[in-house]
């Protein structure tokens, strides 16, 4: 089974749905790469399949999730980023607890 996640701009209201790898030993050297790569703007345009060094959109997914609703993506992680930081939550039945702050 996947591990899915969400991404979301520290100053955004939706996040973007990423269907596997969202595990945060892949998930934060993977943003941080397309982040210095590409940019925050190309990674929350898209949802994704996955995310690294050969991205791959999921252009059959278009659904946006509201920053608060991480239930109804099933997402057992979210990554909130900015052009210098990436915060990493998992999430429990009790809200997101942060995990770590990494400067990009």
């Amino acid at each position: 089974m996947s591990t899915r996640s969400l991404v979301v701009g520290a100053e955004s209201t939706v996040a973007r749905y990423v269907h596997s790898d969202g595990y945060p030993e892949h998930m934060v050297p993977a943003l941080k790469l397309m982040i210095k790569r590409d940019g925050i703007k190309v990674i929350l345009a898209n949802n994704w399949s996955s995310i690294g060094a050969n991205p791959q959109p999921n252009l059959n997914n278009r659904d946006l999730f509201i920053k608060s609703d991480y239930y109804a993506a099933d997402a057992e992680y979210v990554y909130e980023i900015d052009e210098s930081t990436i915060k990493s939550f998992v999430v429990t039945g009790e809200g997101l607890v942060m995990i770590e702050e990494v400067n990009v």
